[in-house]
């Protein structure tokens, strides 16, 4: 089966061109729920900062989550998750001990 890659026009029997999935019914677009799950890691998950959280954006290639292409989104999910969980509010020392 031959497919048309849709940026450079070529005819190829590939399942990828010009780092498009050829066989995907749609395009890879960020949708909100991607969004979502990015901000939900940094900012939720890993207590990013801003200027933290967009110095990872930055590392990946962007100034927006909303422009992130999927290589981009998987490297900067990627980062994330080696990045240590931010401490959850009372598990840490300094609690007193009940009696």
């Amino acid at each position: 089966m031959t497919r048309t890659c849709p940026l450079c026009e070529a005819t190829t029997s590939a399942f990828e061109c010009c780092g498009i999935d050829l066989t995907a019914r749609r395009p890879w677009r960020m949708t909100r729920e991607r969004i979502a799950r990015v901000h939900a890691v940094a900012r939720g998950q890993k207590g990013l900062d801003e200027e933290t959280y967009r110095l990872r954006l930055r590392a990946v290639g962007v100034e927006s989550s909303k422009h992130l292409s999927r290589p981009q989104f998987l490297a900067l999910m990627q980062g994330l998750a080696k990045l240590p969980d931010r401490p959850r509010p009372g598990s840490g020392r300094g609690r007193a001990d009940a009696r």
